[in-house]
């Protein structure tokens, strides 16, 4: 029977953090360790990767295979009694094994390096179930996928139910490009949902990256701790009691994560500030609703997730995300580094779809090939809506036109807006096997003077572009090799003086 726990029994009882801490290689992610007390710390090395730490006098254990580390945890985290024999982390199993691990009692932190390495380990053991072969005997990519994820969300989830224990993940940071263009820094880890999902399991998630603050010092390491920030890396704090830049000392972070244990008194003293956005939110609610409820009649009838049907004429507004490199410092540079584009955001104006947005990415710059071709590809584009925006001929080659479209500044598309068709692209298959992209709209085509139905639009006053605070790469490099991530809007803190 499920007992009710009191609050002055929550308060007793040990309480650990479970954190997430993601960053470049060579950042000085599993050096964290130093920061520990190594008298009660456990170092679970799967990653094999312990030559910055083999002088400090820490237990290690290296587990090598998928089921090693199902019974490690089942073995640090106790059993779940609801479970059945046949299932990994049940009483069956648990016993199996050998029970918990010798002098357990004696560790407060457990530190696991990587999750990168250990959801590799998850899909090699995935790979080779009879649920990863079809019928006929075949590899099935992404029933092991599918296979992978559960086990891996289910052992860190199991891994949670060690109330008493800080558990450290580490993992590294990857820069990836997503089907829009769009630039996402995450955790290195196979497939698509556990990099996903594992936000929602920890308490913390914390980056560790070199940061720049441009004032001429050096570089210097740091937590990153909460989203959104200044460089859109991934950060969580179920606290509330971090600020969102942290020296990059882990002992001290737990510490101050965890609450306070002498009294339900003294918990009640601590309250967590107002978030920024209370007042607004407050303030913006009489929008939201109406006296007698949601205002539901109101609301577009169409579903948000659904694509426009293909040839729906529509307005577009076009809207430039900046960046700062290439073309009059508004290009993005792709993850890989070898080629440029202008991030692009078009939103449907009036009518039925009224809102809705699409994204493209056009690559202007390249070292390869491609690049070049898509770079043409770009262009014609970007002709078509400065003629449509401006209502010019296409036909028209006179010296003027021609010294006009020549002349085209990037920051004058900035809020154009003209009269485009709409098509449907199927989406593609996911690279891990776990199904296809969904379907999305893209521009078909650009009205111009001569096609039937062209009427030229009126332009919005001019907008200044409003510079996101994401930061791009800095050339120079951080000690070590990583190159920093410098801050515009982010003053130095005073431990990173």
């Amino acid at each position: 029977m499920t007992a009710i726990v009191t609050p002055e029994e929550r308060f007793a009882e040990p309480r650990g953090a479970r954190i997430l801490i993601v960053g470049p290689f060579g950042v000085g992610k599993t050096s964290l360790l130093r920061t520990l007390n190594t008298s009660t710390a456990l170092f679970v090395d799967v990653e094999h990767g312990s030559l910055a730490v083999d002088d400090v006098p820490v237990p290690h254990i290296r587990p090598e295979t998928w089921p090693e580390i199902r019974d490690l945890i089942v073995r640090i985290a106790g059993p779940n009694r609801s479970f059945q024999p046949h299932e990994p982390y049940s009483q069956a199993h648990f016993e199996r094994v050998g029970g918990f691990l010798p002098d357990i009692e004696r560790y407060t932190t457990v530190f696991l390096d990587t999750v990168t390495a250990t959801s590799r380990l998850s899909l090699r053991w995935a790979s080779a179930q009879p649920e990863a072969f079809s019928e006929r005997g075949k590899p099935d990519l992404r029933s092991a996928y599918g296979l992978h994820a559960r086990e891996m969300l289910f052992a860190l989830h199991h891994l949670q139910s060690a109330r008493g224990l800080n558990v450290i993940l580490i993992g590294a940071l990857e820069t990836v490009n997503d089907e829009y263009g769009r630039v996402e820094h995450r955790l290195q880890a196979e497939g698509q949902r556990v990099p996903r999902e594992i936000a929602g399991i920890v308490d913390v998630v914390v980056t560790m990256n070199w940061l720049s603050f441009n004032d001429d010092k050096p570089a210097q390491r740091g937590f990153v701790c909460t989203s959104p920030n200044a460089w859109s890396f991934p950060g969580k704090d179920r606290s509330g009691r971090l600020s969102q830049l942290e020296p990059p000392d882990l002992g001290a972070l737990i510490a101050k994560v965890l609450p306070p244990r002498a009294n339900p008194a003294a918990a009640a003293a601590w309250s967590p500030p107002a978030p920024h956005y209370v007042s607004n939110l407050s303030k913006q609610r009489s929008n939201l609703m109406t006296p007698n409820g949601l205002g539901l009649d109101t609301a577009n009838k169409t579903h948000g997730f659904d694509v426009v049907p293909a040839g729906t004429l529509v307005e577009l507004v076009m809207k430039i995300n900046p960046g700062n490199v290439g073309l009059e410092s508004l290009l993005k540079r792709s993850s890989k580094g070898d080629s440029e584009g202008l991030d692009c955001e078009f939103t449907i104006r009036g009518g039925e779809y009224s809102g809705r947005k699409l994204f493209d990415w056009m690559t202007l710059e390249g070292t390869l090939a491609g690049h070049a071709k898509a770079g043409e590809i770009s262009r014609a584009k970007l002709r078509a809506i400065f003629e449509a925006a401006n209502g010019v001929d296409p036909n028209d080659n006179s010296p003027a036109t021609v010294a006009r479209r020549a002349s085209a500044a990037l920051a004058s598309f900035h809020g154009a807006t003209f009269l485009a068709t709409l098509e449907i692209e199927r989406g593609g298959k996911r690279p891990d096997g776990t199904g296809n992209f969904r379907d999305k709209n893209v521009i078909g085509k650009i009205l111009r003077v001569g096609d039937q139905g062209y009427r030229r639009l009126e332009q919005p006053a001019p907008q200044p572009i409003e510079r996101s605070a994401l930061p791009q790469p800095q050339t120079s490099a951080a000690p070590g090799g990583t190159p920093a991530m410098a801050s515009p809007a982010i003053a130095r803190p005073t431990w990173a003086e």
